[in-house]
């Protein structure tokens, strides 16, 4: 008896997961594939897809496919939102980094190979188109990588090393999109994380580098419904970055003072909203200049007595 070796299950064909449809299934896969998605035209401008500007590619976690140039318009500070679903995907540097909808693809490449065939003209291999495509996604990403190197050192604010021990040039800037700022170690990345233990915001790359501490809990904005009401509210409870900045204030005229009050310093500027006649630093009390010459006062009236007590005991022995 012989084997019917004949697929009986398309839809292992349906995208592309097998090498090779079968031919009996073709008509089938088709209609199958046009009840699920556009497999023809790009749903937001209408046109054809094709091998160049048109070229169909899926957004990552949502699955949706809008032709390249459609998606350039949405791609913004290494961001692409979904216009369907409003999923919001990041980390991507170039809309060339996207995959290829390789359904779609296959299709378009069927269809110019058959037209090329009823010409006499050349064919083309799908696969080997694909993997041009990858290799210059893949070049794209180098040289942006390479201009993200470079581009930080054109800022003329004062130099400074990161956590990672590269020298960086950064001013605080403002995301448009978000509301949050972006960091001044890594430039293109945005400080969406927040570390409540030492309550303060942070890149992916400094949450690794320096909040990976078991006490730190990191928490993700993004997935935040309101973050802007949250970070108001939290920043109200806590007032960190108010504290942290008059401490830092206060340690640093302290020192430069050698341990005198910060208000009696010449060239110094009081801090608004402290008497500077009782500064506390940790468990110490800094006075004025004036108390402590009233303090040495006394001290030398102290030291009067303790003569003049002294003289009592000598005339005391002579009797």
């Amino acid at each position: 008896m012989q084997v019917n070796t004949r697929i009986q299950n398309p839809t292992n064909y349906f995208f592309n997961q097998a090498p090779k449809e079968a031919e009996d299934y073709s008509d089938k896969i088709n209609e199958f594939t046009k009840k699920l998605i556009n497999t023809d035209t790009c749903v937001l401008c209408k046109q054809d897809f094709n091998f160049t500007t048109h070229l169909p590619r899926i957004l990552i976690h949502c699955g949706h496919t809008f032709c390249t140039q459609c998606l350039k318009n949405f791609h913004k500070n290494n961001r692409v939102r979904c216009p369907m679903c409003l999923k919001l995907v990041k980390q991507i540097e170039t809309i060339e980094r996207l995959p290829v909808n390789h359904t779609i693809f296959h299709k378009l490449a069927d269809q110019y190979n058959k037209k090329c065939e009823q010409n006499g003209e050349g064919q083309i291999d799908a696969q080997a188109v694909l993997y041009q495509q990858f290799e210059a996604s893949q070049m794209i990403g180098k040289q942006k990588q390479q201009s993200y190197q470079q581009q930080p050192y054109q800022y003329d604010q004062q130099q400074f090393v990161g956590p990672d021990g590269l020298p960086q040039k950064m001013p605080v800037r403002i995301d448009e999109e978000s509301g949050l700022e972006w960091c001044e170690y890594h430039y293109d990345r945005i400080k969406h994380f927040l570390c409540m233990y030492h309550k303060e915001t942070c890149c992916r790359v400094c949450g690794e580098l320096l909040h990976a501490k078991s006490e730190c809990q990191v928490m993700d904005l993004y997935e935040v419904e309101d973050m802007h009401a949250f970070l108001n509210d939290f920043y109200k409870k806590n007032n960190f970055y108010e504290q942290q900045a008059l401490n830092q204030e206060l340690m640093e005229a302290t020192l430069k003072n050698n341990g005198q009050n910060y208000g009696a310093g010449e060239g110094t500027k009081p801090i608004p909203g402290v008497d500077p006649n009782q500064l506390v630093v940790g468990d110490y009390s800094f006075k004025e200049d004036g108390d402590d010459d009233e303090d040495e006062g006394e001290y030398e009236d102290d030291d009067e007595a303790e003569f003049e007590d002294e003289g009592d005991y000598e005339d005391e022995e002579r009797n």
